[in-house]
């Protein structure tokens, strides 16, 4: 087995709270299938943490980067800063799994990030702060739909409303390595 590799992430930083409809049309989806407001949280990266029905409407998103201009503005951020909607459903990809998420990016990015820990970690403050989650500590899914499923452990420091920090473990493989000389 591989070791388990942990980062503890900030304190969160609740941002602007978005509206669903701006944020579903980055999706491709109907804004009915996003539960509750979707908020931008920072626990080092931001992202607009916005919270699907279920695991079927996470697997149905289609990403039009066009909106992005527009969340740009809506969350008082500049035109060239970088900020994506990270897409949660609170049931897991697996029996294993509590969250099921995505994060799906512009060009010239790869279309789809197997797996986001600074992104899982915002959600976890965001969950745990808004009472979606009954315990600090669940078990985080992504990737699933590329062929690259990955989990983690993630557990939220402090009491909802007095966050300290938010834990992201999981295993890990090396896909590449170099020498950088400066």
């Amino acid at each position: 087995d591989a070791p388990l590799i942990v980062m503890t992430q900030n304190a969160p930083v609740f941002g602007a709270k978005i509206d669903p409809a701006l944020v579903a049309r980055i999706g491709g989806i109907e804004p009915d299938a996003i539960v509750g407001m979707p908020q931008v949280v920072s626990t080092g990266l931001p992202f607009v943490v916005t919270i699907l029905s279920d695991r079927t409407a996470v697997q149905r998103l289609r990403f039009d980067p066009g909106g992005l201009p527009a969340l740009l503005e809506a969350a008082g951020m500049a035109p060239d800063d970088v900020l994506e909607p990270y897409w949660i459903a609170r049931e897991g990809a697996t029996d294993g799994g509590d969250t099921f998420a995505r994060l799906l990016l512009p060009p010239p990015m790869p279309p789809e990030d197997a797996f986001t820990g600074s992104a899982t970690g915002c959600a976890g403050a965001y969950l745990w702060h808004h009472g979606l989650i009954d315990a600090p500590r669940y078990i985080a899914e992504q990737g699933h739909g590329l062929g690259r499923p990955g989990q983690a452990q993630v557990e939220v420091l402090g009491p909802p409303e007095a966050i300290s920090g938010v834990r992201v473990g999981g295993t890990g493989r090396v896909v590449m390595s170099g020498d950088l000389l400066l």
